[in-house]
C-alpha cells in the first residue's frame, strides 16, 4: 500500500511549501566517524502543486508495487526493490525524475566534506551537543538563505512553510535555529511556520530524499577524484537546478555561517 499525503497543520497564511531532507551516510548520524560528507537538500513548490505531485507519485509507486521511495533501499536493491535489475531501476528513476521536475520551482542539495568541517568549524564547538548537530545547522542556514532569495520574488503576501524530515538527533536544534533566523534576519514576511514529518506521511519528502542522496554521492565522487561519471539521476535533475557543494569554496563562507550559528548556540546553551 502506498502512502497518503498528509498536509501539515500549519497557519493558512502560506502559499508555498519547502521540504528538507538530510543525508549523513547510511547511519543517518552526522557523528558517525565513517561519514565523509554532510548533505541537506531542499525543494520548493506551490502547496497545490505538491498535492498534484503526491497523486502522480503515488500512482507511479503503485504501478511498480513500491510502498515508499527511499533512496538507500533503492540503491542497494533491498525491500520493495529486491530483485530489480539495472534496466528496471534506471527506467523507474527516470520516471520519478520526470514527475519531480514538473513540480518543484527551485531546489538544490548543499553538501560539505567532513574534512573541511573538522578543519574550519568543529574546533570552535566546545560541546558534544554542538559537534553532533552543527553540520545540520550549518547546512540548514545555507539552504534557508537560498530559499529566502527565492521568496523575495514571490507576489506580495505569499509565504513559504517549511517541512523537515523527522530526525530525533537534530529536530530541536533545527527548530530553534529556524525560529531564531526568522527573527534576527527579518524573514517573518517570507517564511511561515515549520513542522517535522515522516517521509511516509508527507510524500514530497521522498522527492527531497532523492536529491539529498544524489548530492551526497556526487560530492563523495568529487572527493575521490571523480573516478566515475556523474550519476544519471543527478544529471537528469540538474537540467533544472544545479547541485551546490561546499568544501571547495572560500573559507570565509564557512566562517560566516558558523558565526551566525553561534548566535543560536549562545542563546540556547
Amino acid at each position: 500500500m502506498t502512502s497518503h499525503c498528509v498536509i501539515p497543520k500549519l497557519s493558512t497564511q502560506y502559499n508555498h511549501l519547502a521540504v528538507f531532507e538530510a543525508y549523513f551516510d547510511e547511519s543517518g548520524d552526522p557523528a558517525d566517524p565513517k561519514v565523509e560528507v554532510f548533505t541537506l537538500a531542499w525543494l520548493v513548490a506551490p502547496a497545490e502543486d505538491w498535492k498534484k505531485f503526491t497523486e502522480t507519485w503515488n500512482r507511479l509507486l503503485r504501478r511498480h508495487k513500491v510502498s515508499m521511495m527511499h533512496m538507500t533501499d533503492f540503491e542497494h536493491s533491498i525491500g520493495d526493490f529486491k530483485g530489480w535489475d539495472k534496466t528496471k531501476k534506471d527506467s523507474f528513476a527516470a520516471q520519478l525524475a520526470g514527475v519531480l521536475k514538473t513540480t518543484f520551482k527551485l531546489g538544490t542539495s548543499h553538501s560539505m566534506s567532513v574534512e573541511i568541517w573538522n578543519k574550519v568549524i568543529a574546533p570552535s564547538m566546545e560541546t558534544p551537543y554542538k559537534k553532533k548537530r552543527g553540520p545540520y545547522i550549518f547546512l540548514l542556514q545555507s539552504c534557508l538563505e537560498q530559499l529566502v532569495e527565492y521568496g523575495k520574488d514571490l507576489p506580495s503576501g505569499e509565504r513559504i512553510a517549511c517541512i523537515f524530515d523527522e530526525n530525533k538527533l537534530v529536530s530541536d536544534a533545527a527548530k530553534g535555529h529556524y525560529t531564531l533566523l526568522k527573527e534576527v534576519r527579518g524573514w517573518d514576511n517570507i517564511l511561515e511556520g515549520s513542522v517535522f514529518e515522516s517521509k511516509r506521511n508527507f510524500i514530497p519528502l521522498q522527492a527531497a530524499d532523492i536529491l539529498a542522496y544524489e548530492g551526497y554521492k556526487d560530492l563523495v565522487n568529487i572527493i575521490a577524484g571523480q573516478p566515475r561519471p556523474r550519476r544519471k539521476l543527478l544529471v537528469n535533475l540538474m537540467r533544472i537546478q544545479p547541485h551546490q557543494a561546499f568544501g571547495s569554496g572560500p573559507r570565509r563562507t564557512l566562517e560566516r555561517c558558523s558565526t551566525d550559528a553561534d548566535i543560536y548556540w549562545a542563546m540556547k546553551h
